[in-house]
This record gives structure tokens, C-alpha cells and sequence, in this order.
């Protein structure tokens, strides 16, 4: 029926859901208010690297306790064997996409986890929010999901709450699944002091699922707020480029070769010891002041000793000292390292 026959005094500022409309533009803002579109932004997927794209640390297989592809996390379980091995694009239900194998060829005795951790409790608290992702097995199995909340470390903190676990039936057929969850208020909530407070995304398999040794298969990971289970996908890919940015806020792979990487500081010296400080500046700012771990790192006509790291949230200086007390401030910087600040 056409809106003028409703109510003809207010058609033409009201939003059409069956037909084009040209609305003024203070209209087009209220009704994108109305409608919350705010939430259908760039950052409206809180989990990183869903579909698992980023590899920096390699394709796996991974098979110890600790991080795995971008952001995510395995916990290997008690007497289990278990590992996470990224794969190439392969032609899913909603396109073409990277996934992730599950393999756990030996159950154990405890639950094995997949987890991404989220910077801050506060996030999406007091929210119903919806975890959606899609999976499949090579038999059918099973795998629990939930949200975990975590305040911190450092002095007096809350203790840990999260949403109801959903035991999640994985069939051999790549499909969707949409979980609505209410995620716990923070209020009154104590926090540590170290920073390092989140929520986890955490999928689980327990060792007397059916099917325990079953391989599953994990793709497009999304946790958004409102109950978006009417959407075909709330995925939402960002720009590859920025998606590689946000990862690189928890952990970055550095590089230098030679004095075009670097900044080279001029050798100083102090009670007749010399040294010389090559220092790197990381691309994005990293969340907290990162662990850098180095093993090739070297520094080219310099014969002092191995360097001294200092890290930082936006750099990292490394620092050679050189007993001979010869100042070398033409010495070249090389090598490789990681800077580490997960959550």
C-alpha cells in the first residue's frame, strides 16, 4: 500500500522498506540513527583476523600451547595432541576464504581450547551480542563455545565471569552457526593494574566428546553487538592492509637491513666504555611495551658484545657496547627480530 494512503502528512519523512526514496539528509541521519547503522562500521567485528589471513608467525602446524595464526591462541589440553595448521583459500559456502585445521589425533584427558583474546573487559559488556562463525569436521563431532571475561592481573581484581557455553554439533557440511549471547555487565568490577584485562572468544573440545580425534575446520569468526542472526553474514571483511595493522598492535615481525631501516645513533661513550645504538620504530603502535626477542640481530663493524634491548610501545633501541672503547658511529644494523605484546 503506498505510504501517502497511511498517513499522507508524514510519507515523505518516512523511511520506505520497499523501494528507493530520496530522503533529506538530516532524515537520512535520523534514520541512520534510528536503524543503529552506527554499528555497522569498520570496527563493528571485534574479533581480529576472523578469517585468519595473517600468518605471521608462520602456517603451522602449531602443536605447544601459544599463539598460533594472528591473535588466536591454542591451549593444547592435558595428555592431548593437538595442533592448528592455516590453509589457503578454498571455495566455502560464502566464497572464496582462508580457514583453519583443528587436528587433535590423541583426546587426552581435559579440554583443549581455541581462544582469541579481546583487549579490555569492558568490551560489549552488559550487551547481547551475537559470536557467529562457520565450521565443519572430517566426522561429526562436537565443539563448545562461549565468552570469557577476565579483569586482570595486578593487586586486588573480581573474579572471572562470562556467558553460557553452547555445545556446538559439527557436521561434515561447512555451514553457519549464530550464537546470542548476553555478555556480563563490568560494573563494580575491579580491574588489575597491569593491562591486562579482556574478554576470550574461546572455542573448546572436551576429550569425551563424540569423535574425540576429529578434525575441525574453522572459518569467519565474527562477534558483534545485537542479535544479528536474520543476517546472511555479519563478517564484514575489513581492508587486508588495515586488518595486518591491527594484528600488528600485539605482535610484529621486525626488520633491518642496513642504515636505510634504522636510525643510528652516534656513539657515546660513558666511564670508557663505547657503544653504539641502532634503534628500529615500529610501524604501528604496539599496546603495551612489547618483549623483543632476537637472535640474528648483528651489528656490522662493530666487534663490541652482544646488544642490550630496550622496548618500547613505539620503538625498540639496541644498544652495543664495546669494551676496546672504539666509537664506531659508521656501524650497520642487520637482522631480524619479533616484538611481543599479546593480551
Amino acid at each position: 500500500m503506498p505510504l501517502t494512503r497511511i498517513v499522507p502528512e508524514l510519507a515523505p519523512n518516512l523511511l520506505r522498506v520497499d523501494g528507493g526514496q530520496n530522503l533529506a539528509p538530516f532524515n537520512q541521519g535520523v534514520g541512520r540513527d534510528n536503524l543503529s547503522l552506527g554499528l555497522l562500521d569498520n570496527y563493528r567485528n571485534k574479533v581480529i583476523n576472523g578469517d585468519f589471513a595473517i600468518a605471521q608467525r608462520g602456517i603451522g602446524p602449531f602443536s605447544n600451547s601459544g599463539f598460533t595464526v594472528d591473535r588466536w591462541k591454542l591451549i593444547v589440553g592435558t595428555g592431548s595432541s593437538t595442533s592448528i595448521s592455516w590453509q589457503p583459500k578454498a571455495d566455502l559456502p560464502y566464497g572464496r576464504s582462508t580457514y583453519i585445521n583443528w587436528a587433535r589425533p590423541v583426546a587426552g584427558s581435559s579440554f583443549s581450547y581455541f581462544i582469541q583474546p579481546i583487549e579490555g573487559a569492558e568490551t560489549l559488556a552488559g550487551k547481547r551480542c551475537t559470536l557467529t562463525f562457520w565450521a565443519s569436521a572430517s566426522v561429526a563431532t562436537e565443539m563448545q563455545s562461549y565468552i570469557f571475561q577476565y579483569f586482570g592481573s595486578g593487586g586486588t581484581t573480581s573474579a572471572s565471569s562470562g556467558t553460557a557455553t553452547t555445545i556446538n554439533s559439527i557436521t561434515t557440511v561447512h555451514k553457519k552457526f549464530s550464537i546470542v549471547v548476553d555478555i556480563p555487565s563490568v560494573v563494580g568490577k575491579l580491574y588489575g593494574s597491569n593491562n591486562d584485562d579482556k574478554i576470550e572468544v574461546t572455542f573448546s573440545r572436551a576429550s569425551n566428546a563424540p569423535n574425540p580425534t576429529a578434525t575441525i575446520y574453522i572459518s569467519r569468526v565474527s562477534l558483534v553487538e545485537g542479535d544479528v542472526t536474520a543476517e546472511a553474514d555479519p563478517f564484514y571483511a575489513r581492508h587486508p592492509t588495515h586488518e595486518y595493522e591491527l594484528c600488528q598492535r600485539y605482535y610484529q615481525r621486525l626488520h633491518a637491513i642496513g642504515a636505510n631501516d634504522i636510525v643510528m645513533m652516534p656513539a657515546s661513550s660513558s666511564g670508557g666504555t663505547a657503544w653504539n645504538e641502532g634503534m628500529v620504530y615500529f610501524p604501528t603502535l604496539m599496546r603495551a611495551n612489547p618483549y623483543v626477542y632476537s637472535t640474528t640481530w648483528e651489528l656490522r663493524g662493530h666487534h663490541g658484545n652482544a646488544p642490550s634491548i630496550f622496548a618500547f610501545s613505539n620503538r625498540v633501541l639496541f644498544r652495543y657496547s664495546d669494551p676496546s672503547h672504539v666509537r664506531n658511529p659508521g656501524a650497520m644494523l642487520l637482522g631480524l627480530a619479533t616484538a611481543d605484546a599479546e593480551i
